[in-house]
């Protein structure tokens, strides 16, 4: 085990010291690089407004930008949300009953398409409003609580 977390804490410091671009104007790399197809922005000493900046001036139909992680922004192609991929897999189960756990602005997508939304306690206020019930934090099992509770023993 040790050496596998040796391993992987390698390929990761690899990953973002050889392999991440380190910019100080996103929208100004994304003007003159517009061929990059851009996962995370990692904006951790942006100030809250610097960020919202960010999200107004990154805003397009061709992607959706949504906060993760802390200060994480993440900006996707709409079809590669949760959401989406969820309901693309549930296209062929007609007649299931789905579930979504979340605790971020990345799971909002997913609430919409699920039929039963949980929060874990942990989760943010807003994604608290858009579930149908909550549970404990992540810290606490919160989704196996859930699962165990609501739905396996209410199965019986």
């Amino acid at each position: 085990m040790v050496e596998q977390g040796i391993s992987l804490m390698d390929y990761k410091t690899n990953y973002f010291e050889e392999t991440c671009y380190h910019v100080t104007d996103i929208v100004a790399f994304l003007t003159k690089h517009p061929d990059r197809a851009i996962l995370k922005v990692e904006l951790m000493e942006a100030s809250d407004i610097r960020h919202q900046m960010l999200r107004e001036k990154l805003k397009s139909p061709l992607v959706t930008v949504f906060t993760s992680f802390v200060k994480t922004l993440e900006i996707v192609h709409p079809l590669s949300s949760k959401g989406s991929a969820i309901q693309n897999y549930l296209k062929d189960y007609t007649n299931v009953t789905s579930f979504g756990f979340g605790d971020g602005e990345n799971d909002l997508p997913m609430f919409e398409v699920v039929d039963v939304a949980v929060a874990v306690e942990n989760a943010t206020e807003h994604i608290k409003q858009s579930s149908h019930h909550q549970t404990v934090s992540c810290q606490e099992g919160g989704v196996g609580k859930f699962i165990f509770e609501y739905i396996l023993l209410h199965e019986q």
